[in-house]
């Protein structure tokens, strides 16, 4: 019915999802495969999500910008390898990632790195260079037009995470890769016996 909004059509795919799931997988199988794909933990049983949480791996289970960069950016080297026109093929992608945001409920983590992958797809297509800092920059904006994002630990982990990569990891990785070497305190690591 096209005079239902957008977000019924999602959760109708979504539902559509654990039925699937809960259908050809059993218990937690099911519940795993759920989680992983939309993010969902509630079909997993206490038992399993306390030993993914003991382990330190409970973050798994929630879709982040990994699951995003994977399918969107899966889709868009697929498109590219047939020769799929460029718009055509940002255009695809785009919409494939909305779509996969949306059956993850839109999670913060999903967005920002939708909004940041949007950024960069966009910006290819018009021949300009994205730069890292200000598509965080961007999806950080979008995400504060929601006043209640700045209470979402999802959405407070993700930018931190993100933050914590371009600004301490890459510069420190391209210092050793110019240098050539190991820091001194490595480079006199003995191992003990």
């Amino acid at each position: 019915n096209s005079s239902k909004p957008i977000h019924y059509h999602l959760l109708k795919l979504r539902a559509y999802i654990f039925d699937l799931m809960n259908t050809n997988f059993k218990g937690d199988t099911a519940g795993l495969s759920i989680a992983l794909l939309t993010g969902d933990k509630t079909y997993l049983s206490y038992d399993t999500e306390n030993q993914f949480r003991l382990c330190g791996l409970s973050h798994f289970l929630a879709v982040s910008g990994f699951h995003i960069s994977l399918i969107c950016m899966g889709l868009y080297s697929v498109l590219k390898l047939i020769r799929v026109p460029k718009g055509i093929n940002t255009a695809v992608s785009l919409l494939v990632m909305f779509v996969y945001c949306g059956v993850a409920d839109f999670s913060m983590s999903s967005v920002r790195a939708a909004i940041m992958l949007c950024v960069l797809l966009v910006s290819q297509l018009f021949k300009a260079k994205a730069d890292s800092l200000n598509s965080l920059g961007i999806a950080v904006f979008i995400l504060c037009l929601n006043p209640f994002a700045v209470t979402d630990v999802g959405a407070v982990l993700t930018v931190s995470a993100m933050l914590g990569i371009f600004v301490v990891y890459q510069p420190v990785i391209k210092n050793l890769r110019s240098n050539n070497k190991l820091p001194v305190s490595y480079t006199h690591m003995t191992l003990p016996t």
